[in-house]
């Protein structure tokens, strides 16, 4: 029995794969929230190009593009302007066939956007 040799303890082998998986799902993670705030943070801008953009040739296009685009640059000091020309515009929706918009109207849109810039 001299020439057995003890059984030697278990070595504990060090395995980075579980940190390298983890490392990589933050990563992953940050990636996706900089894109989705970076995406959100460029809406505002487009639309207040597009509004900025708006030929006043159709009117029928101009009264549903305006209340659409203009809807998310109302806050309390707008609010009653953005409502007025909205429903100045009402009479340009709706309808087969719409006259051309009214200077006064157009006045109106260019100082509303000028004001929300």
């Amino acid at each position: 029995m001299e020439g057995l040799k003890d059984i030697k303890p278990n070595i504990t082998i060090v395995d980075y794969q579980f940190f390298i998986f983890l490392a990589l799902i933050v990563i992953v993670f940050a990636v996706i929230l900089y894109l989705l705030f970076k995406h959100l943070r460029k809406k505002e801008p487009i639309e207040l190009q597009k509004l900025k953009t708006l030929t006043f040739e159709d009117s029928k296009e101009v009264a549903y593009k305006f209340c659409e685009y203009a809807r998310k640059f109302v806050n309390e000091n707008n609010q009653t302007a953005f409502n007025q020309i909205c429903e100045e515009l009402k009479e340009y929706k709706y309808k087969r066939k719409v006259p051309p918009l009214k200077e006064e109207l157009k006045e109106k849109i260019l100082s509303f956007i000028k004001e929300i810039e």
